[in-house]
C-alpha cells in the first residue's frame, strides 16, 4: 500500500477507530492484556503480593492485604453457612462500611451477587428493589432497620443480617461512634434477625471453594435512575470492574503501592463501587474508608488523613477551597483530585486549579466523565495529561464517539453530538429491564454495542472529550444527587387544581454548583382563575410533595403560569423555561 493510500484511508477514519487518545499512554500499557479473572481474585492477587501493606483505614483501625483477604474469606465462610450458593443474590442496605467491602468481595467469591440499595431511598423503591432480584438474605446496617421492619411485610426474605457503622471500630475508639448514636433503633432479639459479629460466627469450620471466572458474571448490581427516575438495577460484571480498575492502573497515574486513598463516595453507586473501592484496592492504596460526612468537613478530613488521592463531585472541591483546615497547609501530598458526577463549572475548575497552585499541588483538577453503565468512568484527565474545562480523554479500553443523534452516523472531530461508549467495562444490562436495556445499549453498523449517554458533548483531535450539555432532562444537585422531573411532575398533578406542569432545575441559590427543581403549573382552563388562591395553592403543592417525595427529591418552589411555554410540537418547552426561570428568586 502507498504512503498516499494510506493517509486517504486514515483520512477516511472516524475519531473511535483512530483512537487518537491512545498517543497519551505509556508504550509499555498499550500490549498489557487485561484480566479475565473475577474481582475477588484480582484484589486476591494484590493481597499475596503486598500482604503487609495497609488496604483498609477505618476511624484508627488499620487492615493489611493480608488481613483483608482473611477477613473476605471468613465472611465468605460466614454467608455460605446461611445457605448461599452461586448465582444467588445479597441485598445491602447500607452505607459504606469495611463489612460490606468485605461482603462484596466474599459473595463475588462463591459466585453470588451483591444488590447494594441507597439506604435513603423510600420504602417502596428498596422493596422493588429486593424482591426484583428474589434476594433470599438482606444485610442492613441498624439505622435502616424501620425501613426493613416496613419492607418485610411485602417481601420475603430467609434472615435480616443487621451491621453497625461501629462494628469495625478499635478498642480505643469505642467512645467516638462514627455514625450518630441517637434514635439507633433496637434490633430484636429473633431467630431471623441476626448481628453482624453473631453472624460471623455460624461460618466455623465452613470451607468455601473459588468460584472461578465466566464470561458476564455479574458481580455487583448498583442503581440507576435513568433518563425517567425509575431505579434499575446496573449489572456490573467481573470483567467490568477489573477493565477499569486495570486502565487506571496501566494509564500513567503518579502513584504508588502504599498511597493513600479517601474514599467518601457509597458503595451502593457504580462510581464508589469501582473508582472509590475496587480500583483503590486494585492498585494497592490504602483505602481511607469514610461511611458518611458533610461536604463541608472535606478540608477536615483530607487535613486529617492526607490522602494522595480521592474523587469527588464539583461542590466538594467549593468547600474544600473554602475550608479553614487548608487554608495554610501544604498539598504537595495531594496528587490526583477527580471529579466526576457532574460537569464543573469553568470558574469553579480555575479557582480550583489555583488553589491548589498556591497550595503546592502537583496537578490540575482530574476531571472525568462515566456513568453508572460504564463502571462508573469512561473518560479522566491525569497526571499531566489536562486540558482546561475537558472531561479528560477515554480511559484505554474504553473508546468513545460523538454521534448525531437524529442520523445515528459517527461525527468528525470538534462535531457536538450524543456522547456514546463502547469497551470491556461496559455493564451487562439493567436487571430484568430488557427494554431499558436496548434503549441505552445498541447496537451500531461497525457491530459493536454502544451505551448511549444521553449527553451532548465533541472530542478533539488529541482525544480530549468536551461536555456541553445534557438531552435528557434530569436535574443534578449541588452533592451529585440526580433529580428527576417526571418523579415531581407526577406528584404535582394529582392535584386537582393543576392542568399540566414542568419541572426544571434552575442554579441552585445556596450552593456555587448544581440545580434545583423548579415546578412550574399550568391551572385547569375549567377554574374560574380569579378565585383560586395562589399562595395556599403553591402551600398545598409543595405539602403535597413533602409527604410523598424523598427529602433530596422535592421541589424548590412552584411558579404559576397562565399558559405553559411549548415547542413547535406542542410539547413543554424545558429549555425555554429553563432560560425563562434561571433567575427565580425561591421563596422559602
Amino acid at each position: 500500500m502507498s504512503m498516499q493510500t494510506a493517509t486517504n484511508n486514515e483520512q477516511n477514519l472516524k475519531p473511535s477507530q483512530l483512537k487518537p487518545w491512545l498517543k497519551h499512554f505509556p508504550a509499555s500499557s498499550l500490549s498489557e492484556e487485561m484480566p479475565k479473572r473475577t474481582i475477588y481474585n484480582y484484589v486476591k492477587s494484590n493481597c499475596e503480593k503486598i500482604a503487609d501493606s495497609k488496604a483498609l483505614y477505618y476511624y484508627g483501625a488499620s487492615v493489611t492485604y493480608k488481613q483483608l483477604l482473611d477477613k473476605i474469606d471468613r465472611t465468605a465462610e460466614a454467608y455460605q453457612a446461611m445457605g448461599v450458593q452461586k448465582g444467588d443474590m445479597v441485598s445491602f442496605l447500607t452505607v459504606t462500611l469495611p463489612e460490606a467491602i468485605y461482603s462484596m468481595y466474599a459473595l463475588n467469591k462463591i459466585g453470588a451477587t451483591g444488590n447494594f440499595i441507597d439506604p435513603r431511598m423510600d420504602v417502596q423503591r428498596i422493596i422493588d428493589a429486593v424482591s426484583g432480584v428474589r434476594s433470599k438474605l438482606l444485610v442492613t446496617i441498624d439505622l435502616a432497620y424501620p425501613k426493613v421492619v416496613k419492607m418485610r411485610e411485602s417481601v420475603k426474605v430467609d434472615n435480616v443480617v443487621v451491621v453497625s457503622a461501629n462494628d469495625s471500630l478499635p478498642v480505643f475508639a469505642k467512645a467516638y461512634r462514627v455514625l450518630t448514636t441517637k434514635n439507633v433503633p433496637k434490633i430484636p432479639n429473633v431467630d431471623d434477625v441476626i448481628l453482624w459479629k453473631d453472624f460471623l460466627k455460624r461460618g466455623k469450620g465452613q470451607t468455601v471453594a473459588e468460584c472461578p471466572f465466566e464470561d458476564d458474571s455479574v458481580a455487583v448490581i448498583t442503581y440507576t435512575g435513568g433518563t425517567t427516575g425509575h431505579p434499575k438495577g446496573v449489572m456490573l460484571t467481573n470483567d467490568g470492574l477489573n477493565t477499569m480498575a486495570d486502565s487506571f492502573c496501566l494509564a500513567g497515574v503518579d502513584h504508588e503501592v502504599g498511597n493513600r486513598f479517601l474514599e467518601i463516595m457509597p458503595i451502593f453507586a457504580a462510581y464508589g463501587v469501582g473508582c472509590g473501592i475496587h480500583m483503590p484496592l486494585a492498585m494497592g492504596f490504602e483505602d481511607v474508608v469514610i461511611p458518611k460526612f458533610t461536604p463541608d468537613e472535606l478540608g477536615e478530613l483530607v487535613f486529617k488523613y492526607r490522602p494522595n488521592h480521592m474523587m469527588g463531585v464539583p461542590d466538594f472541591y467549593e468547600r474544600l477551597m473554602h475550608s479553614k483546615a487548608l487554608w495554610d497547609v501544604d498539598l504537595s501530598f495531594l496528587m490526583t483530585t477527580g471529579c466526576g458526577g457532574d460537569t464543573m463549572n469553568p470558574g469553579l475548575e480555575a479557582r480550583f486549579n489555583k488553589f491548589m497552585k498556591e497550595h503546592n499541588g502537583k496537578y490540575n483538577l482530574s476531571q472525568g466523565y462515566g456513568m453508572s453503565e460504564m463502571c462508573g468512568a469512561a473518560t479522566c484527565c491525569f497526571s499531566g495529561i489536562y486540558k482546561d474545562d475537558s472531561s479528560g480523554i477515554p480511559l484505554m479500553a474504553t473508546t468513545v464517539g460523538i454521534f448525531d443523534p437524529n442520523t445515528g452516523e459517527e461525527l468528525g472531530f470538534n462535531q457536538e453530538g450524543e456522547i456514546c461508549m463502547t469497551g470491556r467495562n461496559m455493564m451487562k444490562g439493567y436487571y430484568n429491564e430488557p427494554e431499558e436495556t436496548a434503549n441505552v445499549m445498541r447496537m451500531h453498523d461497525d457491530g459493536k454495542v454502544w451505551i448511549h449517554s444521553g449527553d451532548i458533548g465533541y472530542m478533539d483531535e488529541d482525544g480530549f472529550v468536551f461536555i456541553k450539555g445534557r438531552i435528557k432532562q434530569i436535574i443534578i444537585k449541588f452533592d451529585g444527587h440526580k433529580v428527576f422531573p417526571v418523579q415531581i411532575e407526577s406528584i404535582i398533578q394529582r392535584n386537582k387544581s393543576v392542568g399540566t406542569c414542568a419541572v426544571v432545575g434552575i442554579p441552585d441559590p445556596d450552593h456555587a454548583q448544581g440545580m434545583v427543581p423548579l415546578g412550574i403549573v399550568e391551572l385547569k382552563s375549567t377554574l374560574d382563575k380569579s378565585k383560586v388562591d395562589l399562595e395556599q395553592l403553591r402551600k398545598d403543592i409543595m405539602q403535597m410533595c413533602d409527604e410523598l417525595l424523598e427529602e433530596r427529591g422535592k421541589p424548590a418552589d412552584i411558579v404559576f403560569v397562565d399558559e405553559m411555554m411549548r415547542t413547535g410540537l406542542n410539547k413543554h418547552d424545558y429549555r425555554g423555561l429553563t432560560e425563562k426561570y434561571k433567575d427565580h428568586k425561591i421563596r422559602k
